[in-house]
């Protein structure tokens, strides 16, 4: 569906249980996200990718997928990174991608 909505696709499932296997948590660029004009971070929170992700290419909208906690709240994202509040649909996800690509550009 998001080839249908005009978006090239690349796919990262993270770093599995070794975070020394990301580049971006060894602070090392990331090819995935140096060609990006917008990430969709579904990963687990606590590895850090998204803010690395925004260290590495502050001008690429990050959107950070955000489950609700037991108690109902809603854990924050990490500094200049767009929420999409999870479970989303596809339609949800492309949607947010799009207003986030239409948002003015970025300071570095």
């Amino acid at each position: 569906m998001f080839g249908q909505a005009g978006f090239d696709v690349a796919f990262c499932s993270g770093p599995g249980r070794d975070p020394s296997a990301c580049p971006l948590l060894r602070g090392e660029r990331c090819p995935l996200v140096a060609g990006a004009d917008a990430v969709l971070h579904g990963l687990d929170p606590e590895l850090g990718i998204a803010a690395a992700i925004r260290r590495q290419s502050p001008r690429t909208p990050v959107i950070v997928e955000q489950e609700r906690d037991p108690d109902g709240c809603l854990p924050p994202v990490p500094a200049g990174c767009l929420p999409l509040v999870s479970p989303c649909s596809v339609k949800g996800q492309i949607d947010a991608l799009w207003q986030a690509l239409t948002l003015p550009a970025r300071p570095r």
